[in-house]
């Protein structure tokens, strides 16, 4: 089933608004309120992952062919698990293995 693309849009802060209102009842996970799910690793490597992630939001990641870049910062699933990231952020190395 098709969706049509509504007439007009909405505004920035109506649909930013909506999202977070849709987020209110999610675990708090922030303030510690969650085990396994989600992990607060502080704020400056938050920053660098938002940063990294809007490099390439608009690319498909699933393409390497066209995109081959991406597949230059593809993990594996070592890589993957969160004890790595947060490694390699304390220590201060970024993981070469998939780098070239």
């Amino acid at each position: 089933m098709a969706f049509p693309f509504p007439a007009r849009g909405c505004p920035r802060e109506e649909i930013l608004a909506e999202m977070r209102l849709a987020r209110d009842r999610d675990v708090r996970w922030r303030e510690g309120r969650v085990f396994g799910l989600a992990y607060q690793i502080g704020d400056k490597v938050e920053d660098l992952l938002k940063e990294a992630f809007t490099l390439f939001f608009s690319e498909d990641g699933l393409n390497p062919a066209a995109f081959p870049s991406l597949r230059r910062f593809d993990l594996s699933p070592e890589d993957r698990s969160i004890t790595s990231v947060i490694a390699r952020q304390e220590l201060g190395v970024l993981a070469r293995s998939r780098l070239g």
